[in-house]
């Protein structure tokens, strides 16, 4: 796991050109990973083998959401668009992408997680961990990283603010 964020974060870097926004995307995964706990607490499953691949796994769609509202954000500022109202527009034009995906693949973990018609108690903690993870990071996700991501560039400014000052 340690191994794949760090190959993760050096290709971010890369992508991004920055730090800072790398540090936005990877900072989700950790809420996919208190959701996995507390699905697992409140379902009385222990923490085993497969409930350690989903969290694998879930940092995956975590990412992938973060970075399909990123992305969309950067895009608008690109193209003009003041911060404040490119993370307004990025999180309300990205919200039905995200929030789709999310509730889909949760949908169709509901039978493996709830043994619906049976029960496979190799897969239910994969599958409980999975899409109650999804769900919590997704919230999460929503909410945290714009706040993240406004919290970065007011660094970035301030920053750029004092290197200017100092010459």
């Amino acid at each position: 796991m340690g191994f794949t964020v760090a190959v993760i974060f050096i290709i971010f870097i890369t992508y991004f050109n920055s730090v800072g926004t790398t540090f936005v995307i990877l900072a989700s995964i950790p809420f996919g990973i208190i959701g996995v706990l507390l699905a697992l607490l409140i379902h009385f499953q222990p923490l085993s083998f497969m409930s350690m691949l989903a969290i694998v796994s879930l940092s995956g769609s975590i990412v992938a959401n973060t970075l399909m509202l990123i992305t969309f954000i950067e895009d608008l500022r690109k193209n003009g668009v003041e911060l404040e109202e490119a993370i307004i527009q990025g999180g309300a034009i990205r919200l039905r992408p995200i929030f789709l995906t999310t509730i889909t693949t949760v949908i169709g973990l509901v039978p493996s997680a709830y043994g619906i018609p049976t029960l496979d108690r190799f897969v239910q903690p994969l599958s409980l961990a999975f899409g109650w993870g999804l769900i919590f990071a997704t919230a999460v996700t929503l909410v945290l990283v714009p706040v993240l991501y406004r919290i970065k560039e007011e660094i970035k400014i301030r920053r750029k603010k004092f290197i200017a000052k100092s010459n």
